[in-house]
């Protein structure tokens, strides 16, 4: 069972789809409260949006060569193009 469990969750925790989308999650509300800190300061506030928009960006970036790899994979194994 515990073999099996560690299986799931590493294929859970590996799919690119799923880590492109936790990326983009992170980028969209950083940038949602960035917005919201710029209408309620006065200033250039540094905060943890700033660091969220940049950790969901770099985790969208990392997974989209493999996206990439399975798109071009699925094209060339298309019958009739």
């Amino acid at each position: 069972m515990p073999v099996a469990l560690g299986k799931a969750l590493k294929r859970v925790t590996e799919n690119p789809w799923l880590n492109v989308l936790v990326g983009l999650i992170f980028l969209i509300t950083g940038a949602i409260e960035m917005f919201d800190a710029m209408d309620e300061a006065d200033g250039l506030v540094l905060g943890v949006h700033h660091g969220a928009m940049v950790y969901g960006l770099l985790h969208a970036l990392k997974y989209l060569p493999d996206l990439f790899e399975g798109l071009e994979y699925l094209q060339r194994e298309t019958p009739g193009e």
